[in-house]
């Protein structure tokens, strides 16, 4: 199954206190009509609730949804029912009503719905339906004026389960102990350039950092419009507008770089010192070389050995650096043809600015070529790079490491395959 479905929210024993459950609407969905179709659709048109975000007020006064779901309706248990949504292949969910609908059938109650029609997630989508709800109890009990209709899951990533609301809002909760305790550095980063930075980043409206423990720890903001811009997106764009998104990433990235330490959270460390890689070396030394290919291993050796001895490698002013700065973070708006914002800034902190650009210069990147062009707009940008081809030759192996030492298979067969 897909990210991309709607979820039935229903609370299941909310009396007794075993807070929701969640299954997923359909197995797949199906293409929606064109916006002048649903302005000229009937006046009962139902939706699910992926279909009605943004147009509440227009569904109301239309007999769509009336109520969304997941949460108690003024401190009152309320009984839901299904309908077949109309423009895809999935469920909308309603008060259970008391009167037929406009063909003369009874909508069903939820719990009459047939077990062959709602699907629970299967294995690899990402995040379990019982870690959705159990993250949903969590956003319900510390907003609990937040109305959640509908609720969509993002592929999974190796620090954060990461749920979309209503279509609107982004949950992040972080997966490991490591990321719960970051969290608030994270937060604290992102209300510090909040305004001074040229590309928009989240702000904060939902924050639980008190119960430091993972699946309850979450921040939320209302979620930037775009899609991740990866490489062959930008090869699709002509010249000029290539060269405008680089401009536009490159003065993102000089102004980020740029931000004073002195307004920065005074609890931030200092990150990518010599001790920190040294390190990282030892623990892929003695826990990833015995499952490499020998050749591998003295390729490897050389790269760490040879730029840890260099005491020039850490001669540079640390800075307030993104440290995942890469085309998944990076949200680009088809409509208007640029760049829309700059997420997930779970990884960043004072350090070595080059760590941004290696994100930008692999394979999954951009590659050198444009990103030399960012010194018109970065004069720097020159003098990071050499910096920033060590790091990229470490990504592959980190994720391997953190793979193995936080039981992610996937993620450690992704960073090992080159190496054995």
């Amino acid at each position: 199954m897909n990210s991309e479905v709607c979820w039935i929210v229903r609370e299941d024993n909310l009396i007794s206190g075993e807070g929701y459950s969640v299954t997923a609407l359909s197995k797949r969905q199906a293409e929606a009509p064109s916006p002048a179709a649903i302005e000229s659709a009937q006046p009962d048109l139902t939706r699910c609730a992926r279909h009605f975000a943004g147009r509440e007020q227009a569904d109301q006064s239309r007999r769509g949804l009336k109520e969304t779901v997941g949460t108690l309706v003024d401190g009152k248990r309320v009984k839901w029912a299904v309908k077949r949504c109309k423009r895809c292949d999935g469920y909308v969910v309603d008060r259970v009503p008391k009167k037929r609908n406009s063909n003369g059938n009874l909508i069903r109650p939820l719990s009459d719905v047939p077990t062959g029609q709602v699907h629970l997630p299967q294995a690899g989508s990402g995040v379990a339906a019982g870690q959705v709800a159990t993250c949903l109890r969590h956003i319900h009990n510390t907003y609990p004026h937040l109305v959640v209709g509908s609720v969509r899951v993002e592929p999974a990533g190796q620090r954060s389960n990461t749920l979309i609301i209503n279509e609107t809002i982004v949950f992040r909760f972080p997966r490991t102990l490591v990321g719960v305790q970051t969290l608030p550095i994270e937060a604290s980063i992102l209300r510090t350039i909040r305004g001074r930075l040229p590309l928009a980043t989240p702000e904060l409206a939902y924050e639980n950092l008190g119960t430091q423990q993972v699946g309850t720890t979450f921040i939320g903001y209302p979620r930037i419009a775009g899609e991740p811009l990866w490489r062959h997106t930008l090869l699709m764009q002509d010249d000029h507008r290539q060269r405008a998104l680089a401009a536009q990433l490159a003065c993102f990235l000089q102004a980020l770089h740029s931000v004073s330490v002195d307004a920065l959270p005074g609890e931030l460390p200092v990150q990518d010192g010599r001790d920190q890689w040294a390190d990282l070396y030892g623990r892929i030394h003695d826990k990833l070389f015995p499952l490499m290919r020998s050749d591998r291993c003295e390729m490897v050796a050389q790269h760490f050995e040879s730029y840890l001895d260099e005491m020039g490698s850490f001669a540079y002013q640390p800075a307030l650096r993104h440290g995942d700065f890469g085309p998944s973070n990076i949200l680009f708006d088809a409509a208007s043809g640029t760049i829309s914002g700059i997420v997930d800034f779970g990884s960043a902190g004072l350090g070595d600015p080059a760590v941004d650009v290696a994100g930008l210069i692999g394979p999954v990147g951009f590659g050198e070529t444009l990103v030399g062009t960012f010194s018109a707009f970065y004069p720097r940008m020159q003098a990071l790079l050499p910096r920033a081809r060590f790091y990229l030759g470490t990504f592959a192996l980190q994720e391997a490491l953190w793979g193995l030492e936080h039981g992610d298979a996937a993620a450690f067969a992704s960073g090992i395959a080159a190496y054995r």
